[in-house]
C-alpha cells in the first residue's frame, strides 16, 4: 500500500488526542499529573501545541507509576498503545511514551516522565542529577540495537561516528546486564520518598539541574483547555515557565522553527485522523 507524510497540523491532532485519553484515564483513576516543559508552553502560550513542536511531555509521580502505566495499558483504546523496556525490544528510552498503534512513535508521541523525590541540599541534588544522567546514558547504551540510528544527522560522518562510539560503548558495558542496570535504576529513583521529599525531579530529563523543583508546583495543578480538551498545568506556570525559558512569552526565531518542523512521519495511504480525533 503506498504511503503519504502526515502534515504538522495532523500530528498535533493525533498527539492532542492521545494527551486527551491520559487526561481523561488519570482523571477517572485520581492520578495526578501535569504537562511538562514545551507542553505547558504550548498550553499556556498556543493554547495547545506549540506550532513547530512535534512531540508532548507529561510527568507522574514515581511511587505511583508502574501502576498509572498499568492501567493505561488496560484502558487505553486499541489505536494507542505503549512503548516502553518492558514491551519493546531495543527501546532506549529511559521512559515509556504513549504512541498510535502501528504509526512509527520517533516523532509522534507522548513522552511520559517519572518524577521522583530527591535531598533537599544543592550538593546533594547534584550528585544525584549526575548520576541520574550516567545511568540514562549506560541505559541507552545497552538497550540500543547496534545499527540504529535514533538521532539522525545530515552529516554523514557525525553519524558514523556516533554509530563507532555506540559500538564501542557496548563493550565496555558488556559485563554488566540491562537487568542489571534496571535494578540500579529503580533503587535510585526510590531512594528518597516521594511523599517526604519537598524537592522532585525528572531524571529521565534532558535539562539537567533545571528538572530540579520544588514539589508545590506539582502539587497545585489547575485544568486548562489545550485545543479543545483540558489538560493539568502547574497554577504557578508564570514561575515555572520562567525557571525554564526565562522569556518564554517570546518564540523562537523562524529560522529554529522551521529546522524544528523538519520531521516526516509516514502513515497508510488510508489512514484516516477524524478515526481518533473526535
Amino acid at each position: 500500500m503506498s504511503k503519504r507524510k502526515l502534515t504538522i497540523e495532523e500530528i498535533h491532532k493525533l498527539e492532542t488526542a492521545l494527551i486527551d485519553v491520559t487526561h481523561k484515564i488519570c482523571k477517572e483513576h485520581n492520578i495526578k499529573y501535569s504537562l511538562i516543559c514545551g507542553s505547558v508552553l504550548g498550553a499556556v502560550r498556543h493554547g495547545g501545541p506549540i506550532p513547530w513542536d512535534t512531540d508532548a511531555d507529561l510527568e507522574v509521580p514515581y511511587d505511583i507509576f508502574d501502576e498509572f502505566c498499568e492501567i493505561l495499558i488496560k484502558e487505553m483504546p486499541e489505536w494507542c498503545e505503549l512503548d516502553g523496556y518492558k514491551n519493546q525490544p531495543n527501546y532506549h528510552r529511559f521512559f515509556p511514551r504513549i504512541c498510535v498503534r502501528n504509526v512509527d512513535s520517533a516523532i509522534l508521541h507522548v513522552d511520559i516522565f517519572p518524577q521522583v523525590g530527591i535531598p533537599d541540599t544543592y550538593e546533594e541534588q547534584l550528585k544525584y542529577s549526575k548520576k541520574s544522567d550516567r545511568l540514562k546514558k549506560i541505559y541507552y547504551y545497552k538497550s540500543i540495537a547496534v545499527g540504529t540510528h535514533p538521532y539522525k544527522s545530515r552529516n554523514k560522518l557525525i553519524q558514523f561516528v556516533k554509530s563507532v562510539i555506540r559500538v564501542m560503548m557496548k563493550i565496555v558495558l558488556l559485563p554488566l546486564s540491562l537487568e542489571r542496570v534496571y535494578k540500579i535504576s529503580e533503587k535510585h529513583f526510590t531512594k528518597y520518598k516521594y511523599k517526604d521529599s519537598k524537592y522532585v525531579m525528572n531524571p529521565a530529563g534532558h535539562y539537567g539541574m533545571k528538572n530540579v523543583l520544588d514539589k508545590q508546583y506539582f502539587e497545585d495543578l489547575i485544568e486548562v483547555d489545550y485545543d479543545g480538551i483540558k489538560v493539568n498545568i502547574p497554577r504557578d506556570y508564570e514561575t515555572y515557565l520562567t525557571h525554564y525559558y526565562k522569556d518564554w512569552h517570546t518564540p523562537i526565531s523562524v529560522e529554529q522553527q522551521q529546522k524544528d518542523l523538519d520531521v516526516e512521519v509516514w502513515v497508510d495511504e488510508d489512514f484516516d485522523i477524524s478515526e481518533f480525533c473526535k
